[in-house]
């Protein structure tokens, strides 16, 4: 015979770890992480605990193990997948594509309910995102070392060739501010 479930006020079975505190009716969630720390999840209603159990439980603690872990001699990765894994590009590449098709499919139905064309996104893949961010780095200053470092590159021409992308109105705003320092000094 099995023994009897705990259960909240309301009669709802609790998991392992969770608990109803009886002087205010919270709700409390205990674990120990991966390193042997010792956590608690407060809440105010039991789905809310159940909620917070999903982002501060298996996923971020397998999360938490890679990151301690290394990978081709990286370690602390932001974004990891259920088996706490960095993602692979063709992963990132493929929930990408998965968002414009879908807001495709959404945007061509206003469009026919609106009566005008569709205003279609673009491909966007994991190599273009790494593209803009570093192009936007390079724009806003970022010493091109710095830059450097942070895409791996060996060599810093490499860097500049790709990531400094001149048009001729930056052209002629940097000629502009060049004569206007030459009058002031």
């Amino acid at each position: 015979m099995a023994g009897k479930k705990r259960t909240d006020s309301k009669g709802r079975i609790l998991r392992n770890g969770e608990m109803q505190r009886a002087e205010d009716n919270r709700y409390l969630y205990r674990y120990i992480d991966l390193s042997g720390k010792k956590w608690t999840v407060y809440a105010v209603t039991l789905v809310e605990l159940r909620e917070k159990e999903k982002q501060n439980g298996l996923h971020l603690l397998l999360g938490k193990a890679m990151r301690m872990q290394e990978v081709e001699g990286i370690s602390d990765f932001v974004f990891t997948n259920t088996l706490g894994r960095p993602y692979a590009v063709n992963a990132v590449n493929s929930a990408l594509d998965n968002i414009i098709k879908a807001y495709s499919k959404w945007e061509g139905a206003q469009a026919v309910k609106e009566r005008r064309g569709p205003e279609l996104l673009p491909h966007i893949s994991a190599h273009i995102l790494r593209n803009t961010a570093c192009t936007r780095l390079a724009e806003s200053g970022l010493e091109p070392k710095v830059l450097q470092y942070i895409v791996g590159h060996a060599n810093v021409s490499v860097t500049l060739d790709i990531y400094t992308h001149l048009d001729f109105t930056k052209i002629q705003e940097k000629m502009e501010a060049v004569q206007e320092n030459m009058r002031i000094g």
